[in-house]
């Protein structure tokens, strides 16, 4: 948590990827945060690289929104995100 914001980072097993289990992978993972470290009103927030549409298309269903674009330095070059949030 850092200034009453939980962070979230995923990531799902390549050979997992478009059978259609994002939804419910999100979902229960941001259920499991809530519970388990008993966040009340705090935002979830995530970063999801530009390039990622299945992952951000997967976070918009959920109830996530853009509010921002980042750059950041990852795998050896720099990238744009796009910062998310889910208020609860």
């Amino acid at each position: 948590m850092e200034d009453g914001v939980f962070w979230l980072s995923l990531g799902l097993k390549p050979e997992l990827t478009g059978l259609g289990l994002g939804e419910e992978f999100v979902s229960e993972c941001v259920e499991f945060a809530q519970s388990h470290y008993k966040l009340d009103k705090q935002p979830v927030w995530l970063d999801v690289a530009l390039f990622n549409q299945r992952a951000l298309k997967v976070y918009k269903k959920v109830g996530f929104r853009v509010f921002s674009k980042v750059r950041k330095h990852t795998n050896g070059g720099e990238f744009e995100f796009l910062r998310m949030t889910r208020e609860q």
